[in-house]
């Protein structure tokens, strides 16, 4: 008979997962309002799993588990809590966890979150403090990206306590990163190198928005060496594409290698998992078309066969699928025939965008 202790866990992580949903969609000003909704539509079981986590004994686990907690709610607390009373609270508490775990990038980040949310409510002298507290652990670790968001911050503040700044502090410039920066340090100690792959490639495709080339290439490279130290093929994928964009825009001529050897294969062995890997497949033809976007506007004529190749890997899905809902006889033959192709077309393709013959 399962323990309840067991079934609060399950309860826990279920909505640790809708949190980090709410919050993910929340640091996107184009999706903020679905973000919230979700937030809103599940607030009382939320708050339920973080409270039962907050009376468990301070194990490495629950510690973790904390953290995830306090970094999803750090977004979507802005509109729903008061930042005063009850969210900069909750925040505070990351720092004794990053400090048990001995997760300075995590301590850092701590500090900083807490700095934005005084600036926010216009406490610059004691966000000024925080951030600087921030900066001074940041300097410890090797994140040059989290260094480099903190003196941004600090930098903004003193600005706004000198009076040289007029425009009020927006809360979604201040902190999309922060989310997405806790799972990275997470992944870290956790050792679940699948979850760090995932946080880089997210951090990076932020980078690439601001127009922060350099810092989104190396996240992507990071991403790159993880996936293939893992022969994790998707994410791979995933990775050098958004390596080979940021050079694009670099207007790099030596582009980095990419993946997709003859012998790399996609794994799947029933229907349900060519869907997972379809859908996986997303974010790696969503990069190809930006990148044939741009390309389009820049006048290069290698857009048009990108975007052939990417019509014909539509094309392959369509049979794909009839194959998986018709049932077909040789349904087997098609799925292995499809995926193969569109593998071929995406190796092709990634090719021509990187120039390569």
């Amino acid at each position: 008979m399962p323990r309840l202790f067991d079934a609060h866990a399950r309860h826990a992580n279920c909505y640790l997962v809708v949190a980090e949903k709410a919050a993910e969609l929340f640091v996107r000003e184009s999706t903020q309002t679905k973000g919230i909704a979700i937030f809103d539509d599940n607030r009382w079981q939320i708050e339920a799993a973080l409270e039962w986590v907050e009376q468990q004994e301070e194990t490495r686990e629950r510690d973790l588990v904390m953290a995830s907690f306090v970094d999803a709610l750090s977004g979507p607390g802005t509109l729903r809590y008061s930042i005063r009373d009850k969210l900069i609270p909750l925040l505070e508490q990351k720092i004794p966890i990053a400090q048990r775990l001995g997760a300075k990038d995590m301590e850092a980040d701590g500090y900083d979150d807490l700095g934005i949310k005084y600036a926010y409510l216009g406490y610059h002298r004691e966000a000024i403090r925080l951030f600087q507290e921030a900066a001074s652990i940041a300097s410890e670790s090797s994140d040059k990206d989290l260094q480099h968001d903190i003196q941004n911050h600090l930098e903004l503040a003193r600005q706004q306590l000198q009076g040289r700044s007029q425009k009020p502090a927006n809360i979604l410039t201040l902190f999309p990163l922060a989310f997405f920066q806790i799972k990275r340090g997470i992944a870290k100690i956790s050792k679940n190198p699948f979850m760090q792959i995932t946080a880089l490639i997210r951090v990076a495709n932020i980078y690439l928005e601001w127009g922060r080339f350099d810092a989104a290439a190396r996240l992507f490279r990071h991403a790159l060496d993880l996936s293939r130290e893992n022969s994790y093929y998707l994410g791979e994928m995933d990775a050098a594409t958004g390596v080979l964009y940021a050079e694009i825009l670099m207007g790099s001529q030596n582009f980095t290698p990419l993946p997709l050897a003859d012998n790399a294969e996609f794994e799947w062995s029933n229907d349900l998992l060519v869907m997972q890997t379809l859908l996986e497949l997303g974010p790696v033809i969503q990069k190809v078309e930006t990148i044939a976007d741009y390309m389009k506007q820049n006048g290069d004529s290698r857009a048009s066969q990108i975007y052939n190749g990417l019509d014909n890997i539509m094309a392959e899905m369509d049979k794909l699928l009839i194959a998986i809902q018709q049932e077909s006889e040789n349904k087997q033959e098609i799925l292995v025939s499809c995926m193969t192709t569109i593998r071929d077309i995406l190796a092709a393709t990634m090719k021509l965008s990187a120039g390569e013959k």
